[in-house]
């Protein structure tokens, strides 16, 4: 599979669904299961939800509520005498079995896991990243978008020259970095109230993922084998030497010296150093990989094409813990976690995958959607984000 910016592809993967996770929709384009299509969005039951309902005849009103309804509702019939039409046609799953879902992970205290989609944008989000719960800051094919009251409202930022196509984001305190096609740059030292334009020394390559230590010391990479290092809070950038010429999806580091890149063909870069050199490790495969998280040096994770993922725990080196499926179409590109125990992945289909054991398993949770889903960051186990295709924006509290 290509690079991160091309990774645009969604596959209709129908989710089932149980009920220790609630889901809210937005239209009935969001409600989608396995052998059912035609789910509506209701809000009845005295204004509650809406959640998804689907045909059930065993009801009165021939329709039942999603298992993930909230309120008391999931699994109850939908109030009412009929007349809801629900489809009840069965669609074969595309391009392979659709997911196996299981519960989504409730915490130590039982609080179920709430995924609420977000209305921001129509157009393709490919990043999302914050400096705490409030300040959340997504991007994607039309610019960059912020929240300063943790998603309640969001504002479009007002980027110079041609600020869209934009699939990487780092933020940390008032600093936030924004990286794109093109070779774009965009950095702000205020949160975003201003930005300008990185100057990088290099011809058009197209930049996917940006990571910092700290505000002077940033790393991007890109097409073509690019790492930039980065000063001056996102201004100034340099262009370092990685002796490959795939492309790399994702950086990631524990601090200014270590860090780990990923790219085209298993590709898994090291270093150090600081990136002064930079040393292929070993793959224990050879597709695609396109994101990268860890919780620290002894506890990395790589996800990529064909739904693979790879763990590199302490004391070793990556090696395979879900093995591809075979289905070229089909890839995780965002992986994120609060901690060893309790890690995420995303992909296309809205694959939404959880591992609470360090990798080890891995449970397909229901997102409520078939779209794709590109990227992930959270502020914590009780509070983190979704984006992907066509605008679709999650927000998952407890």
């Amino acid at each position: 599979m290509g690079p991160r910016a091309l990774l645009l592809l969604s596959l209709l993967a129908a989710s089932g669904c149980r009920g220790d996770l609630i889901f809210q929709c937005t239209d009935d384009r969001d409600c989608v299961r396995e052998g059912q299509v035609g789910g509506r969005c209701l809000s009845f039951a005295g204004g509650a939800g809406p959640y998804c309902a689907f045909a059930d005849g065993t009801c009165p009103s021939g329709a039942r509520y999603d298992p993930t309804a909230g309120g008391g509702l999931g699994g109850a019939c939908v109030s009412g005498d009929g007349g809801l039409a629900l489809d009840l046609s069965v669609t074969p799953p595309a391009d392979g079995p659709a997911p196996d879902l299981t519960a989504g992970p409730p915490d130590l205290a039982g609080r179920p896991l709430t995924l609420s989609p977000v209305d921001v944008t129509v157009d393709d989000l490919w990043g999302v990243h914050g400096s705490d719960a409030g300040h959340v800051w997504i991007s994607g094919r039309a610019g960059i978008w912020s929240t300063t009251d943790g998603g309640k409202s969001w504002t479009a930022a007002k980027l110079p020259d041609a600020g869209d196509h934009i699939v990487g984001l780092w933020a940390s305190g008032n600093d936030v970095v924004g990286v794109g096609w093109y070779g774009k740059i965009f950095a702000s030292a205020n949160r975003g109230n201003s930005w300008t334009t990185g100057i990088v020394p290099i011809d058009t390559t197209d930049l996917y993922s940006v990571w910092g230590a700290d505000r002077d010391t940033l790393f991007v990479s890109g097409g073509s084998g690019t790492i930039l290092r980065g000063t001056q809070a996102g201004t100034v950038w340099m262009a370092q030497d990685t002796g490959i010429g795939t492309y790399l999806n994702s950086i990631w580091g524990t601090d200014a010296t270590h860090l780990w890149a990923v790219g085209g063909s298993g590709t898994i870069l090291q270093t150090s150093d600081g990136g002064l050199k930079w040393r292929e490790v070993t793959s224990p495969g050879s597709v695609g990989l396109n994101g990268l998280w860890g919780s620290s040096a002894g506890d990395l994770f790589a996800v990529g094409d064909e739904l693979a993922i790879y763990h590199a725990p302490a004391g070793g080196g990556f090696v395979q813990v879900r093995a591809p499926n075979g289905e070229p179409n089909q890839l995780l590109s965002g992986v994120w976690g609060s901690g060893p125990g309790d890690v995420y992945a995303t992909g296309t289909g809205g694959v939404l995958l959880h591992s609470g054991d360090g990798g080890k398993s891995w449970d397909t949770l229901p997102s409520g959607t078939s779209r794709g889903l590109f990227a992930i960051w959270g502020s914590g186990p009780d509070d983190f984000w979704i984006a992907g295709e066509a605008g679709t924006l999650l927000h998952a509290t407890r």
